[in-house]
């Protein structure tokens, strides 16, 4: 289930069931201080993004043709900020376009476009908001984005990096999937506060474990917080024991106080 503040029309992630991919509505911390809930009017502001949403899966469904700058456009008159957009209402397409594909209820035509469609999405996005576009492929990076080796799943990354943007940090996104050692000389070369690694499978988190275990080879004052993602992590794969990193579901897991106080 895709969690959503009634009010402020703000992604607040997803709780269980995983697999579905409904809106269903809830308060988040800053409109409950403000006394919006008890106003009558508040609880209709959910319907405009639930017909959004619902228009976009039914074009989905019949191979969307659609302008994604149309969409960005009809997103930023709704207020729905550009990494809810994404994160909250793109990303959950995504994964039951590929559901429908694996059910056979979609064509690979139709899947195929609407990768296409969110691809040129990221890229609207960026026009529509070119100061959030500033601090991509920093030279001084609070946080390194890359898969791991193997992962050649990219838009997840991208989304994930908008975010990161949005929320004011610095980024240095590397697509698609790098070996342990290749990382490894970027995040000596960059010196980020964090590194952000993205598993597609399960199997990818050997690769995880290797990155891990390199990074405590390096000196504490050098040595980036590592983060581990990816569509196992968010549906709760168990990963190896000894490794040594922060377990994130979503971006609301990524601990970006810790990213901005944390010295180089």
């Amino acid at each position: 289930m895709i969690r959503w503040c009634t009010y402020c029309q703000s992604y607040m992630g997803e709780s269980e069931p995983f697999g579905k991919f409904d809106l269903t509505h809830g308060l988040c911390a800053n409109c409950a201080k403000s006394g919006v809930a008890e106003t009558a009017a508040g609880v209709k502001q959910l319907r405009p993004l639930s017909d959004f949403f619902r228009k976009l899966r039914a074009e989905v469904r019949s191979g969307i043709n659609s302008d994604p700058a149309a969409w960005v456009r009809a997103a930023f008159e709704m207020g729905i900020k550009p990494q809810d957009l994404l994160l909250g209402v793109i990303q959950p397409a995504l994964y039951e376009v590929g559901e429908l594909w694996a059910k056979g209820e979609i064509t690979v035509a139709a899947e195929h476009r609407f990768s296409a469609f969110s691809e040129n999405m990221v890229n609207a996005i960026f026009l529509h908001y070119p100061d959030i576009a500033r601090n991509r492929q920093s030279k001084d990076p609070d946080i390194l984005l890359a898969n791991a080796d193997g992962n050649y799943h990219t838009l997840g990354l991208k989304f994930l990096e908008l975010g990161l943007l949005a929320a004011g940090l610095k980024t240095f996104t590397v697509l698609p999937g790098l070996p342990c050692q290749e990382v490894l000389g970027l995040i000596k070369e960059l010196r980020p506060k964090a590194v952000g690694l993205s598993i597609s499978l399960p199997a990818q988190a050997g690769a995880a474990s290797e990155l891990a275990a390199a990074l405590q080879e390096l000196p504490e004052k050098a040595r980036p917080i590592l983060l581990i993602g990816g569509l196992p992590v968010k549906t709760g794969a168990a990963l190896p024991e000894e490794l040594q990193a922060h377990v994130c579901r979503s971006i609301l897991d990524i601990p970006l106080e810790r990213i901005r106080s944390k010295g180089r």
